[in-house]
């Protein structure tokens, strides 16, 4: 008898595991919930139309303080090379990532950056056993028309006199 009391835990010890248990319960979906929350932020429903890099462009032409900053949508193509020497299947000589229009005669482009993911995020995919259900990075559709969720800001031109010049800032992405 004295041995089977020592071999079961006492009432004591299972409150403490079950609440040991609880708290790492509530930890992590909060944490998986905060996950979620910033992940909708940065891909996530952006309210408002959707807009082309042309249309883009000319509200950035008129009235370029209302648009910097801001997360909008936009629909394009991600291309990896803006300027080829002789043609599409040529060697690129501009490897300059950019969203372009698709089917415009124009050829309207807006530079790509990458920004890094929200800290709360990183730091959810970095821990060994939650980090695999974090969600990755966003996935760039090369070469084809989709949506994305960016936000402009003006840089410096590549060359003196063409002022201004934008690039479209997409957080999260593996460029």
């Amino acid at each position: 008898m004295h041995a089977t009391a020592l071999a079961r835990p006492s009432q004591r010890s299972l409150r403490r595991l079950s609440l040991l248990a609880l708290s790492t319960i509530t930890v992590v979906v909060t944490l998986w919930l905060g996950a979620i929350v910033a992940t909708r932020s940065i891909w996530g429903d952006t309210p408002g139309p959707i807009y082309t890099v042309a249309v883009l462009q000319a509200h950035l032409d008129h009235k370029p303080a209302a648009w910097l900053g801001r997360t909008l949508r936009i629909h394009a193509v991600a291309v990896r090379c803006l300027a080829w020497l002789a043609g599409p299947r040529s060697p690129c000589i501009d490897q300059q990532p950019a969203l372009v229009d698709a089917n415009d005669a124009t050829m309207a482009a807006l530079p790509l950056a990458a920004q890094p993911p929200p800290p709360v995020l990183a730091w959810l995919r970095s821990l060994p056993i939650i980090g695999r259900f974090a969600p990755p990075p966003h996935a760039i559709q090369w070469g084809i028309p989709a949506d994305y969720t960016l936000q402009v800001q003006a840089i410096a031109c590549a060359m003196a006199g063409t002022s201004p010049c934008y690039q479209a800032l997409l957080q999260d992405v593996d460029l």
